[in-house]
């Protein structure tokens, strides 16, 4: 990611700087089909009856995970984007040192545990690594707000891939359903994006690059704000005295108290943005962004879980032969959360509410024609 954190920042850079070496680059795009869309839609209104207090799932025609095996399911909400940008680098040799590896899915195939992992990104080091040796591969995440690697529909049929394509050991079996969808998901994404990787290294190492005019701007503009209401504000309030009444676990399961104990912390502080939001009465949030031109290829960067229609509207206007979003990075300043399409946030549900926004739709807009802007003064 592009970004940089204070704690040894400055000797890292010194000594990239003093272990510079000729070399070029080459790059280009391929496809692998790895994220999903992750907000199903509904005729019939999921908000009726929602529980009080569970300030991460305002529902409405939207829910985040949502089933598909209703009556009343009417589809995803939006579009996938399968594009993989690639950004290869070598030495004076022409040997393959490194890579660039952009793809719209968030790495949460394995999530909602207490270790340290590195998703399906350690398959796919695995899988380029065996063919190409043990060259540097930087992944990065571009819009996929309402994306995810998580099956919505089709989960027996993955099953039965599993099952046919992999050894699924007695094991794996013992661990159930869900391992087998995690863990073998991210093998299955690993060849999928190793595949794009050499199928496009096939061709764009035809035209590399030893000199190209570099060019970074890092910009900070004012987005419109997602306004809360005043009867979203009242509730807000309700909410936040109902979970303050809540006690914090401390019992004999440590790891109990702390799952529990880590809801219920991050739902206070949910409630608690959204208060002060509402009495410090801004419309707008400065939001730092970054557009970085290497030649005719150019990225763009924001710090949002950005909804995949901003980054489709920025890349179809762009000057540039490829433009790359990276999100989640470069924010330095206060904003930060999701940052949601109309239609999303017409539907509800999680991520594109009052307690997973601070931008809202139009701020998506402007953040758009800000970096189109930026992308057109450095081409």
């Amino acid at each position: 990611y592009y970004y940089s954190c204070n704690t040894g920042y400055k000797p890292a850079k010194a000594a990239a700087n003093a272990n510079r070496k000729a070399g070029s680059f080459a790059y280009g795009i391929s496809n692998a089909a790895v994220a999903l869309h992750r907000r199903a839609t509904y005729f019939n209104d999921k908000g009726v009856g929602n529980k009080t207090g569970n300030t991460y799932t305002v529902n409405g025609h939207g829910i985040m995970y949502g089933k598909t095996n209703q009556e009343d399911f009417a589809g995803f909400e939006g579009n996938v984007d399968s594009t993989v940008n690639l950004l290869y680098t070598f030495d004076e040799q022409n040997n393959l040192t490194g890579a660039i590896v952009n793809i719209g899915c968030p790495s949460q195939c394995t999530e909602l545990t207490t270790f340290t992992s590195a998703d399906y990104w350690n398959e796919t080091r695995e899988k380029i690594r065996a063919k190409h040796g043990n060259i540097y591969i930087l992944p990065q995440c571009s819009a996929a707000g309402d994306l995810s690697p998580h099956r919505l529909n089709g989960k027996e049929s993955f099953l039965r891939i599993a099952r046919l394509k992999y050894e699924i050991t007695e094991h794996a079996k013992k661990f159930g359903e869900k391992y087998i969808h995690e863990y073998f998901n991210r093998k299955y994404i690993a060849e999928k994006i190793a595949y794009a990787f050499d199928e496009c290294l096939e061709w764009a190492a035809k035209e590399k690059f030893s000199d190209a005019p570099i060019v970074h701007v890092t910009k900070t503009v004012p987005l419109e704000a997602w306004k809360v209401s005043d009867a979203e504000y009242e509730q807000a309030k309700k909410d936040y005295a109902l979970l303050k009444e809540t006690p914090f676990l401390n019992t004999e399961d440590p790891y109990a108290d702390f799952k529990e104990n880590t809801r219920l912390s991050s739902q206070l502080q949910r409630c608690e943005s959204v208060i002060a939001r509402y009495e410090k009465g801004e419309d707008f949030r400065d939001t730092e962004f970054h557009v970085l031109k290497i030649g005719e290829l150019a990225f763009t960067s924001c710090p949002f879980e950005l909804y995949l229609d901003f980054q489709h509207r920025i890349q179809a206007r762009s000057p540039f032969a490829q433009t790359v979003m990276v999100q989640l990075c470069a924010g330095v300043t206060d904003t930060k959360g999701y940052l949601a399409t109309k239609r999303g946030q017409a539907n509800k549900g999680y991520s594109a509410i009052m307690y997973s926004c601070s931008v809202s739709p139009e701020g998506g807009q402007t953040l758009v024609e800000e970096t189109l802007k930026e992308l057109n003064k450095i081409k």
